[in-house]
């Protein structure tokens, strides 16, 4: 049987950010990765976001333009 091997980012949400800016950021994933489910998949805490790629080269993307936010 095959099983899916996810790569997970973690995102924090900070103080300082505001919500244009996380809509920035969601935008350019679903720019780049379309639209969740076929790429990646996230799920949303009280404090960060995970955000879970089918393809390692996705979040490796992902982690060089969001890198200060993310961790792993």
């Amino acid at each position: 049987m095959n099983e899916i091997v996810m790569h997970k980012v973690r995102m924090y949400w900070r103080t300082r950010d505001e919500v244009e800016l996380w809509n920035e950021r969601m935008a350019w994933v679903v720019d780049n990765f379309g639209v969740p489910g076929a790429r990646w998949v996230s799920h949303a805490r009280q404090d960060w976001i995970d955000i879970h790629f089918y393809n390692e080269q996705d979040a490796v993307l992902f982690k060089l333009k969001f890198g200060p936010y993310c961790k792993e």
